[in-house]
């Protein structure tokens, strides 16, 4: 199909989170490969912006674009998510700090309560990691940054002593950090969907239309994942 023949197109915010979208991978990452083809194949033409995390879902809120590419509810609350998950992830615990990992076991999630975590403010990172941050976040032993290279500078909190373990998706570390690294605990997996701007005034045709395509278009995804020469299995 050329570029003439869309009838729409779709204007998707999203930040760096490699591999499942990615400004330096070939195909800009697993997810946009995965949503783009299904787009493109209905008729739209799909456009996806790199932002900042917490940038990219204000503008999604606002109608500044129509939606946001990966996210969850909790993440934002003002946008309409498919009821279909794109795919899953699954967050763990991780050091660069080995005298930390030797010293502070965490077999489960009631053992982070003696440790100083490191986060990406904004994020979600599955429903169990969610609700122990949202109970424990008057605690002061959650310490969460923004801005540009967060894993990069998570990892280097951890090796000076300054958080215990930071908290960030398992394929995400392996495909993003290549530095030494420990790692503690994982959640179970968790989904994570697309979300529309309530301003755009497509939203309810594109989440029907996503909602059945994400769930017969499975072996779509693994081709992407094994052509990307990624494995997800958790």
């Amino acid at each position: 199909m050329s570029s003439n023949s869309y009838s729409k197109t779709i204007t998707l915010n999203t930040t760096d989170w490699c591999p499942y979208t990615c400004s330096s991978m070939a195909n800009k990452g697993i997810v946009t490969e995965y949503v783009s083809t299904i787009l493109e194949r209905n008729g739209y033409q799909v456009e996806i912006k790199f932002l900042p995390w917490t940038r990219a879902v204000r503008m999604a809120a606002s109608g500044e674009s129509n939606g946001l590419l990966t996210g969850v509810s909790s993440e934002a609350k003002e946008l309409i998510f498919t009821s279909t998950p794109t795919m899953t992830y699954r967050t763990c615990l991780f050091t660069a700090n080995r005298k930390t990992f030797e010293s502070l076991k965490i077999s489960s999630i009631t053992d982070l309560k003696k440790v100083k975590l490191g986060t990406i403010k904004g994020y979600s990172y599955g429903s169990q990691m969610d609700d122990y941050l949202a109970k424990n976040k008057a605690k002061n032993n959650v310490n969460s940054i923004s801005g540009k290279d967060t894993l990069q500078r998570l990892h280097k909190l951890s090796e000076l002593g300054r958080i215990d373990y930071f908290v960030e998706d398992d394929l995400v570390v392996q495909h993003t950090l290549k530095k030494k690294y420990y790692k503690a605990f994982c959640n179970k997996p968790d989904p994570f969907f697309l979300g529309l701007s309530p301003k755009y005034k497509n939203r309810k045709t594109i989440i029907n239309l996503l909602n059945g395509e994400f769930s017969k278009n499975k072996n779509l995804l693994e081709r992407i994942i094994k052509e990307s020469g990624k494995s997800i299995t958790h």
